[in-house]
């Protein structure tokens, strides 16, 4: 594999990880708004997915379908063993940023999508320290 593409996939992993660690943090503040911790989480998981796909050279669309690209990574990744609501999540990606037709998040709501965030993005780790 390139020094490139390893690069690359690095600073996909690195940017999931910030986005999950703001998201974190966000939800330590009793203040936050519960749509700006869901986004980053959703952030977060896409980004972390997209960093197998382009380990595996594997070209992915242009969406914020976590679903659709989660179908992309092969089975014997240990991502693919997450229970995650990636429906869910991919709905944070655009509705959480746009006023719109549809109510407003819970703290639950973005703990949940924070904890289904860091399943994800854990297990992507795990894949890269076996490879």
């Amino acid at each position: 594999m390139s020094d490139e593409l390893r690069s690359e996939v690095a600073i996909w992993r690195r940017y999931a990880l910030e986005d999950l660690k703001q998201a974190e943090r966000l939800l330590e503040s009793r203040e936050a708004v519960p749509r700006h911790p869901a986004w980053l989480a959703q952030q977060a998981a896409e980004k972390a997915l997209k960093a197998v796909l382009i380990w595996l050279q594997i070209d992915f669309p242009y969406t914020h379908d976590l679903d659709a690209i989660f179908r992309l990574i092969p089975e014997d990744w240990v991502v693919k063993n997450v229970e995650a609501d990636f429906h869910r999540l991919s709905e944070y990606a655009v509705d959480t940023r746009y006023p719109g037709n549809w109510p407003d998040l819970s703290r639950d709501d973005a703990e949940k999508a924070v904890s289904d965030a860091r399943r994800v993005v854990d297990a992507v780790g795990e894949d890269f320290k076996q490879r």
